[in-house]
């Protein structure tokens, strides 16, 4: 989660199930790519966030270390596993054996250029890099703007870019075609809905830190969305993922 979505003061706080089902969904990536290979000794988490990933994938590889990094630290720390930076001059100068860059690269200006300088500074062609952006330019709301974001990607677009950043793409989809056609209805209903109340000022988009819904739904919520990522990663979704390493 976005430093800037978490109220660290909310002792009701509840993960939002997409947040959860991603990470489910980073682990089984990582479990397929390691099944075979030497397990990872050193893990670059950009966009680190609340560190729910970097715990989640400490958990997973209890013999590696994460850092993560990400510009909303105000201050750093360490804990036995995880180490933080806040910015990515003050990375550790090395070669990780796996980058992860969950929702990153929309929040980039240069998103071409950010990738170069990552790959050549902190990858190795051994590195797996994996990465999240949300997908659909047409769906582009008041909640990107709000979180920061330059864009959202098509697919092609994606590809393009880590292409020309020099990766080799090893695998790529969707990710959540239910909350695409979810926020599809919702952005057409906003649009409606504003054209009737032209004053309004107010979001009819929820973000990930407003989850506050019974354990019942939310145990609903993840089994559907962990149905979705299973079988639907073909058809459209809210998010696209590829995965890829550095071309030699």
């Amino acid at each position: 989660m976005d430093v800037k979505e978490r109220n660290s003061n909310d002792p009701n706080f509840k993960r939002h199930p997409w947040e959860i089902i991603r990470l489910e969904f980073v682990l089984n990536i990582l479990k397929r790519i390691y099944k075979n290979r030497k397990l990872p000794v050193n893990i670059l988490d950009v966009g680190g966030g609340d560190l729910y990933v970097a715990t989640g994938i400490s958990g997973f590889f209890p013999d590696c270390k994460v850092v993560s990094v990400d510009t909303a630290y105000e201050n750093c720390f360490d804990l036995p596993k995880i180490r933080t930076v806040n910015s990515i001059e003050k990375i550790p100068c090395e070669t990780y054996s796996l980058v992860l860059l969950l929702d990153v690269l929309e929040h980039v200006e240069d998103d071409k250029g950010f990738l170069k300088h990552i790959i050549k500074h902190y990858a190795s062609p051994d590195t797996f890099i994996l990465i999240t952006v949300p997908l659909h330019p047409f769906l582009f709301s008041e909640h990107d703007v709000n979180l920061g974001h330059k864009r959202r990607y098509t697919c092609g677009e994606l590809i393009q870019q880590l292409q020309g950043a020099g990766l080799e793409i090893i695998d790529s989809g969707n990710l959540f075609s239910s909350l695409f056609f979810f926020r599809t209805m919702q952005l057409i209903f906003g649009k409606v809905y504003t054209k009737l109340r032209p004053g309004y000022r107010g979001s009819l988009f929820a973000d990930v830190s407003n989850w506050n819904h019974s354990d019942k739904l939310t145990n609903l919520m993840n089994w559907l969305l962990r149905v979705d990522i299973k079988y639907t990663n073909k058809l459209p979704g809210l998010s696209g993922y590829a995965l890829a390493i550095p071309r030699s």
